[in-house]
């Protein structure tokens, strides 16, 4: 099992290295923006930003790359699903030609191509069609192997079971579930593609007991970060985990939430807003704490599936941790 942090900032990886994370999602357009900028406008990006992030990024041991398809629809006023709700503000998201999207995309992932685990394919079938997504798919296999493409489901393309059984059929195997389908549908994608022969891939699925449920492969979180910020701390428990709020931080999110509700300020405001009253220090112990949650799961999950027989290939080359 691995879950994989996502991080908006290169400076932030070093940290995350030094708690003990292993496994971290970058999304190009922000993580490494000044090289996204510079192949978007077909420039050549400045060798030492390309050499400092390379040096960075290398140090991960696993390293997956997204292609920031959820920003690009809510850009072209699609209501893309994400964590069980549904954004259609473009207000602070600039909008680009899918198309110009796509080959800066294939850019970056080639230039990189050497130190990822995997790259998701740029998952905007409700945009450009699924046809064009399929074409583009097979040209980010060109550039790495199939079994490092994941492919996305989204609740759109009806039946999901049986796209995921095509797409395994097709060679594909490590594929990405979009939209978080209900549980009913999560076992009909586990039954044709069974671990550990298919990766299966939960974006933003961290919910506890549906990890207990249903073996991924590996799920991604970035709440290790904005829970830090809104003052959320995750705690292992024993046998479980639970999330504890500080009674001085939720009454600046409440501040927070209702300045939204009835002024629409910026979200980004929101989040300076609600981290003022941390200093530097405090915050940084925050996320540690909260990071350290996201490693035990882990663990958790990785000695859980163990017991019932599911070992991907990198677990059984390594030893199987306890908590």
């Amino acid at each position: 099992m691995r879950v994989f942090l996502a991080t908006s900032k290169l400076k932030d990886i070093e940290f995350l290295l030094s708690l003990g994370v292993k496994s971290i999602l970058i999304t190009p357009h922000v993580t490494l923006r000044g090289i996204w900028e510079a192949l978007l406008e077909n420039r050549t990006p400045k060798a030492h930003v390309l050499n400092k992030a390379y040096d960075t990024l290398r140090k991960v041991p696993c390293l997956i790359m997204d292609s920031g398809a959820h920003g690009l629809l809510v850009s072209h006023g699609i209501r893309a699903e994400a964590a069980g709700q549904q954004y259609s503000n473009r207000k602070f998201i600039k909008r680009v030609d899918p198309y110009y999207w796509f080959e800066t995309y294939l850019k970056v992932v080639d230039l990189f191509k050497d130190i990822l685990h995997a790259f998701v394919e740029l998952d905007i079938g409700q945009l450009v069609g699924d046809d064009v997504v399929a074409r583009w798919r097979e040209r980010l296999v060109s550039v790495g192997r199939q079994e490092r493409v994941i492919v996305v489901t989204h609740n759109y393309m009806g039946n999901i079971p049986a796209v995921v059984e095509k797409w395994v059929k097709d060679g594909f195997s490590y594929i990405g579930v979009g939209d978080q389908p209900p549980g009913s549908v999560l076992a009909d994608v586990f039954k044709v593609a069974p671990p550990p022969k298919v990766r299966i891939h939960g974006f933003a699925y961290i919910a506890f007991q549906s990890l207990l449920a249903f073996p991924f492969y590996s799920v991604d979180s970035a709440s290790w970060n904005w829970m830090s910020i809104y003052g959320l701390l995750k705690s292992f428990l024993g046998r479980g985990f639970a999330t504890r709020e500080l009674k001085k931080r939720a009454n600046i999110k409440d501040v927070a939430k209702e300045m939204f509700n009835k002024a629409r300020v910026s979200p980004r405001y929101l989040l300076r807003l609600s981290r003022s009253t941390l200093s530097d220090k405090d915050y940084r112990k925050m996320v540690a704490e909260n990071v350290k949650y996201y490693i035990l799961l882990e663990r958790f999950l990785t000695h859980h599936w163990a017991k019932k027989g599911v070992i991907f290939p990198h677990e059984a080359e390594n030893e199987i941790h306890t908590i």
